[in-house]
């Protein structure tokens, strides 16, 4: 009998142990990893990578199975204390099944799992596709309350997108292996910069934007342009907060002495309103 309760008892260790390096070493994986096992890997990683398409629901059978084998694991210890009638067998049992589990299946498990992640994460997919297939009920319901709860508090469910961070990571490596020349290496950063640069940190002062009032006559126009020396020019009625236009320079210098006098209908650019806060990628991608 004690063998066999031994042996159930080493078999939830094992489990919790799996469970807890599957998560450690799946979610370890970089996006730019993920996206090469997808395209050219072998069957156990591209099986990873389908895994770590949906996270959420790969993390949700995770912690299903993680939360059942240290539950099992805390009863069984707290049976074999009871049944050799052990003083204060529940502290017991929650002394060992915590410390065991702590160490054998958490924290051991865990650490390997990370150093090693590209290694186990493939033979862990594996196993956790057999184990995701019964348990969809249920991780359907659990993630779709953990979803409105995430909603409820404006988080979303992340996406696996490439940070910045990530991106400047491997420019830092390809610098160090000599694949950018210093050019290409500063011209790269600049486009990374563009999502973190505000717009405001680019907007010129308001005392120092050269503008053109809609009533100014074709005279006065071409003054502000020479003043100026932009290809576009705003447009406003009386000040600064009430533009209705920008003018388009080029277009100006190509019309007739007789379309000039009517260039408010035939040079203005719709305005594009933007909040100084927007970073400059959002600016790019709204011109």
């Amino acid at each position: 009998m004690i063998v066999l309760l031994l042996g159930c008892f080493l078999f939830l260790v094992l489990a919790s142990a799996f469970f807890s390096a599957s998560e450690t070493a799946l979610f370890s994986l970089g996006p730019s990893t993920l996206r090469q096992w997808g395209d050219d890997g072998t069957p156990n990683q591209k099986l990873a990578a389908r895994l770590l398409v949906d996270h959420h629901g790969t993390l949700v059978a995770i912690l299903l199975g993680t939360n059942f084998v240290n539950n099992m694991t805390a009863i069984l210890v707290n049976r074999v204390a009871q049944a050799y009638e052990l003083p204060a067998a529940s502290v017991i049992a929650v002394v060992i099944s915590t410390v065991v589990v702590l160490i054998l299946g958490e924290i051991t498990p865990k650490t390997i799992a990370f150093t090693k992640a590209e290694a186990l994460a493939p033979k862990a997919a594996r196993l956790l596709s057999y184990l995701i297939a019964p348990l969809r009920p249920f991780i359907f319901v659990i993630r779709g309350v953990s979803g409105r709860l995430l909603r409820l508090f404006g988080k979303g469910v992340q996406s696996v997108a490439i940070t910045v961070e990530e991106y400047r990571t491997f420019l830092a490596m390809g610098e160090k292996a000599g694949a950018f020349p210093a050019r290409e290496l500063d011209m790269l950063n600049g486009i990374l910069a563009l999502r973190e640069t505000k717009a405001s940190q680019a907007m010129t002062p308001r005392v120092e934007v050269c503008t053109v009032d809609a009533s100014d006559d074709i005279e006065s126009v071409y003054v502000r342009m020479r003043q100026a020396r932009h290809r576009r020019l705003p447009v406003v009625d009386g000040d600064l907060d009430n533009v209705v236009g920008v003018l388009n320079c080029a277009n100006l210098l190509r019309l007739s002495p007789s379309q000039e006098q009517h260039w408010q209908e035939r040079c203005l650019d719709t305005p594009l309103f933007l909040p100084e806060m927007a970073s400059l990628s959002q600016v790019l991608g709204q011109l």
